[in-house]
């Protein structure tokens, strides 16, 4: 009986190009971060002038110092929250103060004056992803399907 042979073909040399595209894919999204918190505010859902979805809302992230220690403490620091598109209207539909949420994004550090004329920082994530921490809460699904540019509530398996 005669083997069967597959033949593959030789894998497509990467141009300099591709190569430099995957090079600053790879790098571009390094300062990602994931952030477990409460939420403290939800901001109502806001429609851009170029007819975009977003909304903002802040998560307060607890971190324990000497745990374990006489002199254990609780620090507190603050983010504000933004997320666009379909993301922004679950969250609006979805979330609300006090919920316990896990938010992945890119962070940046923006400056401000406050009203004392002192120079403030706020910490914030542009937001990729946001889900409910299911170690402190429950939930109930429901998919949300796509049709052409709007979101609607669908029950359907998954």
């Amino acid at each position: 009986m005669a083997e069967a042979t597959t033949r593959r073909r030789a894998p497509k040399k990467a141009t300099a190009e591709t190569k430099k595209a995957v090079q600053e894919a790879s790098t571009k999204r390094t300062d990602q971060v994931y952030k477990c918190g409460n939420i403290g505010r939800v901001d109502d859902l806001r429609i851009t002038p170029g007819g975009k979805s977003v909304i903002s809302f802040s998560i307060a992230v607890n971190k324990k110092i000497n745990q374990g220690q006489p002199n254990e403490s609780v620090l507190t620091d603050w983010y504000e929250v933004t997320a666009w598109e379909g993301l922004a209207e679950n969250i609006a539909a979805s979330l609300t103060k006090g919920v316990r949420v896990m938010v992945w994004g890119i962070p940046s550090i923006e400056e401000y004056e406050a009203n004392d004329g002192t120079t403030k920082k706020q910490k914030k994530i542009n937001a990729w992803n946001v889900g409910i921490e299911l170690s402190f809460a429950t939930a109930s699904v429901s998919k949300v399907v796509r049709n052409s540019d709007r979101y609607s509530d669908q029950d359907s398996d998954f």
